[in-house]
């Protein structure tokens, strides 16, 4: 049996990505503008649940291997202040994760609320669950211009990279329109030290206003033509298409769905395709009320 370097599957703690207020009515009328914006409020803790599936299919010539990554997990942003702007400082946290893997033809499982010993592999993962584990400031727009490490081990993450809220259009938006979003990242060149830029793009459409919930559609794009097969490995993950549900009345982001299915062909020197597949879900936890009610209200 064909095995592939398990480099492909990262244990990946998939971005915290939540959004937490819009400025608009419930009410869509035909061409109402919404001026979509995040508001936070010192104190508030959400709460959300997020899946995440990745599947590979490797075919080297007549070789065939399916490796593949689940994880599951609680997780939580709280607001610990409120900047003049509307800006908010934050606090990240996993509360717990569920995890199976499976690579080189075995199959490891992680399951952080049974209080199992974790194995090497999660070790790392284990040692930071049910603490806050970054601080962010985050623009009512969603840019994160600040991020560092709460782990005690001074890290300071570059915040391009962290993805905790997705961007909104600076201008009013009405049911219908489009926005863009570019971004550029740096792909290692092989057998070399130096990079190469590529331009990515996220295409957001405002599809609907329905019993005051909004759905905005989102793909990500690769603008940059990249035609060697070391190259697209690396931009594998970075294509999802999906769509967003958001309360308009409480400004609260119900859940998402993404999805990627890529394929990169020839990456070896020998016939060979690599096929990826990815979902990625998200839905946000009510909070339980002392009379034993069940509330999003934050």
């Amino acid at each position: 049996m064909m095995r592939f370097s398990t480099s492909l599957l990262p244990i990946t703690l998939f971005a915290l990505t939540l959004c937490v207020g819009f400025h608009s009515s419930a009410n869509a009328d035909e061409g109402q503008a919404y001026t979509l914006r995040y508001q936070f409020h010192q104190g508030q803790v959400i709460r959300y649940e997020e899946s995440l599936r990745d599947d590979y299919v490797i075919q080297v010539q007549e070789e065939v291997d399916e490796p593949f990554s689940y994880q599951t997990s609680g997780k939580s942003m709280k607001v610990i202040e409120v900047l003049e702007d509307g800006s908010a400082i934050a606090d990240l946290q996993i509360n717990w994760v569920t995890i199976k893997i499976r690579e080189n033809g075995e199959e490891e499982t992680f399951d952080s609320r049974t209080g199992e010993e974790p194995s090497v592999k999660f070790l790392a993962l284990a040692q930071i669950i049910g603490r806050p584990r970054m601080r962010v400031k985050i623009t009512t727009t969603g840019e994160v211009l600040e991020a560092e490490s709460l782990l005690g081990d001074g890290g300071k993450p570059d915040p391009s990279t962290v993805e905790v809220l997705r961007r909104l259009p600076e201008q009013p938006v009405s049911v219908g329109e489009v926005w863009k979003e570019d971004a550029f990242i740096e792909l290692a060149l092989p057998d070399s030290q130096l990079k190469k830029k590529v331009r990515l793009q996220d295409r957001f459409k405002f599809v609907s206003v329905e019993d005051g919930v909004a759905s905005i559609e989102l793909e990500t794009v690769v603008i940059t033509p990249v035609d060697s097969a070391e190259l697209q490995m690396q931009l594998l993950r970075r294509q999802p298409a999906g769509t967003y549900q958001i309360h308009l009345e409480r400004g609260e982001l119900l859940g998402f769905e993404l999805n990627q299915n890529n394929e990169v062909p020839g990456f070896t020197n020998r016939p060979s395709k690599l096929t990826f597949r990815q979902k990625h879900t998200q839905r946000i936890l009510p909070v339980q009320l002392s009379g034993g009610n069940d509330s999003t209200f934050r």
